[in-house]
């Protein structure tokens, strides 16, 4: 799977990817990442009922 990692701060065109330099970052995004699904939430509070994209 082809995992996109930017610093925009310094290349805001996107050009490097940074992700092959910076594997344990991608582990640490896409674990948050995985969690927030998980959990059915992105924002402090209950889960909430999914209505959209089930």
């Amino acid at each position: 799977m082809h995992v996109p990692l930017h610093n925009l701060a310094d290349d805001i065109g996107e050009t490097k990817n940074l992700a092959t330099a910076m594997p344990d970052k991608v582990a640490e995004m896409k674990a948050s990442i995985e969690k927030i699904i998980a959990d059915g939430l992105s924002t402090p509070g209950s889960p909430q009922k999914k209505t959209m994209y089930e």
